[in-house]
């Protein structure tokens, strides 16, 4: 999947995303506008798992931004797995 402006899992307080990428790829860079951030439970508790040489490719990433996202998580496990971040990054 492609071409989108971002990914948000768990954008508000008590909300929940789960995203597993197996084998595929992720890619929220938009070509056009040069946007792309991949966020992990923002307000919520979120969950990204890439996995099985899956990719994720994003300008920005972040996990457990807020209050309220303690939990959150994102596991890269396998071989030639990755989630490539060609910017900024924040861990909260």
């Amino acid at each position: 999947m492609s071409g989108f402006l971002g990914t948000t899992l768990a954008q508000s307080s008590g909300g929940q995303g789960t995203v597993t990428v197996n084998g595929g790829s992720l890619n929220v860079i938009d070509p056009h506008f040069g946007l792309g951030d991949v966020d992990v439970g923002l307000a919520g508790l979120g969950t990204l798992t890439v996995m099985n040489g899956g990719t994720v490719t994003s300008i920005s990433g972040v996990i457990a931004d807020q209050a309220g996202s303690t939990g959150s998580s994102v596991t890269v496990t396998g071989t030639n797995s990755t989630w490539n971040i060609t910017g900024n990054s924040l861990v909260g």
